[in-house]
């Protein structure tokens, strides 16, 4: 997860349960936006 946050600046945004496996997590990471999306 460090890698993630630290190195690349993304920050975790979810997590789910893997319904596979339900004892581990789905992690989601995104980056915030500075500036607002144009349409």
């Amino acid at each position: 997860m460090n890698f993630y946050t630290e190195t690349l600046g993304m920050r975790q945004v979810k997590k789910t349960v893997n319904q596979d496996v339900p004892s581990m997590y789905h992690l989601f990471y995104g980056i915030q936006r500075e500036t607002p999306a144009l349409s």
